[in-house]
């Protein structure tokens, strides 16, 4: 199986899978997927495919740009 690193993720992405990390100690899911669990602090993590449903905990809305999106033609008027 891949490790656990952004490329990797990315990789699953790229095949359409959304997957996250499951810890083989307490069992926690994470999502995005990460190498230690943040419950239990256990580094035996597996992936697990996810199926898309969830609870959203946070959102943010930027009301400003970042210079690099403004410069793209993404601003308050697009």
């Amino acid at each position: 199986m891949r490790s656990f690193s952004d490329i990797s993720y990315q990789q699953f992405l790229d095949e359409n899978k959304l997957m996250g990390s499951q810890c083989r100690k307490c069992g926690r899911l994470a999502a995005p997927p990460r190498p230690i669990c943040f419950h239990c602090r256990g580094f035996d993590m597996a992936w697990v495919p996810l199926n898309g449903f969830g609870k959203l905990a946070a959102y943010t809305c930027i009301a400003i740009g970042p210079p690099s999106m403004i410069a793209e033609g993404y601003d308050r008027k697009n």
